[in-house]
Order: structure tokens, then sequence, then C-alpha cells
């Protein structure tokens, strides 16, 4: 008996030490797992003065019904706040997502109008998460030169800022870059593809 004794007050310890560490720290789980605890170190108490064995079991189921319970609500927490964060990186970084590319005419940087919903939407959502960054990389066919690409994919890029800068996006929270004709999407070889390489891109950053 003395042995099953000093076992209990070694898992009780164990026990203490795990839920001190946990998060919940009130409400009716919380409360019913002290009113365990003070059960249980009486039945601990009493078997020194030969406490009986089934008072001693009960105490003791009592705790470690109270921990499951203690425990349960804990992983139950964590699963809302998991659903949450799911619930807002569906909603959105896959609406930013939407907005993967803009085209643009050739040797023009001017957006087309039917681009302007796009980016609407796309500053609207940035604007409900403040914690999302946008980098703006703008690209171009081969035809040209090197310097001149670079400079058309950067005013590229400017433009798709500015416009979100005018839909009320803070300018802190956009980055432009200018690849030039470096990082083609298809293949410059046909007219297909080099329309293909006349755009802009987006990559979204987390703060």
């Amino acid at each position: 008996m003395k042995g099953r004794i000093i076992v209990a007050v070694v898992a009780f310890a164990a026990v203490a030490l795990l839920v001190g560490c946990g998060a919940v720290t009130s409400g009716p789980s919380y409360d019913a797992l002290n009113a365990a605890k003070a059960d249980f170190e009486k039945a601990t108490a009493l078997g020194m003065k030969q406490c009986t064995p089934v008072e001693y079991a009960i105490a003791e189921a009592e705790l470690e019904f109270a921990e499951h319970h203690l425990n349960e609500l804990k992983i139950d927490r964590f699963r809302e706040h998991l659903a949450k964060a799911n619930e807002m990186i569906a909603e959105g970084v896959d609406k930013l997502k939407l907005c993967k590319v803009i085209y643009f005419d050739f040797d023009k940087y001017a957006i087309k109008p039917v681009y302007y919903p796009v980016l609407y939407h796309m500053a609207d959502t940035m604007l409900r998460y403040s914690d999302v960054n946008v980098e703006i990389q703008g690209h171009t066919c081969d035809i040209g030169t090197e310097k001149y690409n670079c400079w058309l994919g950067q005013k590229r890029a400017d433009a798709v800022k500015e416009t979100l800068v005018i839909y009320e996006v803070p300018e802190s929270r956009l980055s432009t870059v200018s690849w030039g004709e470096y990082m083609p999407a298809e293949s410059n070889a046909t007219e297909a593809g080099r329309m293909k390489n006349r755009r802009v891109e987006f990559d979204i950053i987390y703060k």
C-alpha cells in the first residue's frame, strides 16, 4: 500500500506540472480538476493512516478523469484556432491568388480596363488581411534591348502598384521588381509565347 501511495504522489506531481503549463486556467473543467486534486491529496494523506483501497481508487479515478477532460478541452480549443486559421487562408490567400497574372500589349505598360476590377478585388482583400504584403514583378518578351526591357518591366510593375495605392493599399505593403526578359513564362519563339511573357505577376509575402 505504501508503494502505491508513493507512485501516486509522483504521478500527481507530474500531472500538476503538465496542467500548470497548459493554456486553460479557468472554467468548469479547471475547477473540476482542482477539486479532484484536493480529493486525491486527501486520499493520499488518509492512505498513510490505512485509507481503504476503494476510497483511494475513487480519488485516483476522479483525478484521471478530470485531467483527461481538461486535455480534451485544450485539444478542442486548438482545433478551433486551427479551423479559424484555415478559414482565413481559404478566404484571403486564395482570393489573392485569383489575381496571378496581368497581361500587357506589346511595348505598353498601360493597364487594360478588364484588369481594374481584378486589382480592386485584390486591394480589398489586402485591406482585410493586414499580414499580407505583395511583391509586384514586371516581365517582358525578348523584343528590344535588355536594358529597355528592364525599364519596361519596371514601368509595368509600377503601373500596377500605383493602381493598388489608388485603391487605398498602403504603399509600404507593396514592392516592385523588374525581371525584364529574363524569366519568360513561355518560349519567345512564337507570338503566342511572347504575348504570355508581357505580364506582371504577384508574389504574396507574409509579415
